[in-house]
């Protein structure tokens, strides 16, 4: 990016550059000193890198706590799409999906989460479903485990082999506890009560008893060695 603005490039190559800084910012938690608001840029990519940058705005937006204006931002490029991208709108939806049960709307979220599911399922595209499993709160328990096991436990793996990775990055003081001893479901869970759920709620959610709920807490709280919901913080959301 900074060699484009030296050498003047044409905006449209410039958008490029942009965009690539902010996917870097937003996957990556890249620093985003020096690079200018992208909005301006946006219109001029083609209309399936739009939508994937809007994507890529929306989780910036999310990011800086601005749940609603995050979602609206993905329901308004979904609107004026004038054709189909599925790769962009797999990942527009998931995002939709993350805002919605991140305020416990949990209908709306699993909308936007099979939404998204339906677009992705035919080619067998998980990636966005891996990269976004703890933001999606047990959606893909909820929405996709009993719907398809097959696809469910392909993404079990990765979610295993793309949480060691970004833990050793993010919170390497954790990473053992939280990516090796727990599984996926246990994992979903702890983000669950890590964020203030009850486990009626959580139950609820995910389709199981109070009880169940309870006994996979217990087995928890004995793996990472903590004695209350409080301290899951300190693995599940540092």
């Amino acid at each position: 990016m900074k060699i484009a603005m030296k050498k003047k490039v044409p905006k449209d190559v410039y958008a490029s550059c942009l965009l690539a800084g902010y996917v870097g910012a937003v996957l990556l938690h890249l620093p985003t000193d020096g690079m200018p608001a992208f909005g301006e840029y946006s219109r001029m990519l083609p209309e399936g890198l739009r939508l994937f940058a809007t994507y890529v705005m929306a989780h910036h937006t999310y990011l800086n706590g601005e749940i609603w204006s995050a979602y609206g931002m993905g329901k308004a490029a979904l609107f004026m799409a004038e054709r189909s991208y599925p790769i962009s709108m797999t990942y527009i939806h998931c995002m939709m999906a993350v805002c919605a049960i991140n305020r416990k709307h949990k209908q709306e979220a699993q909308e936007e989460m099979l939404r998204s599911w339906e677009l992705a399922k035919m080619d067998g595209f998980l990636e966005p479903f891996i990269e976004h499993h703890g933001l999606l709160r047990g959606l893909i328990e909820a929405c996709i485990r009993n719907r398809d096991p097959e696809a469910y436990q392909r993404i079990t793996e990765g979610v295993i082999s793309f949480s060691r990775g970004w833990m050793a990055l993010h919170n390497p003081e954790n990473r053992r506890k939280v990516t090796g001893e727990l599984s996926t479901m246990e994992f979903s869970i702890a983000m669950l009560a890590s964020g203030g759920w009850t486990n009626k709620e959580i139950g609820e959610h995910l389709g199981i008893s109070i009880n169940t709920v309870k006994h996979y807490l217990t087995d928890i709280f004995c793996k990472l060695n903590v004695k209350k919901r409080d301290e899951l913080k300190k693995f599940m959301l540092k």
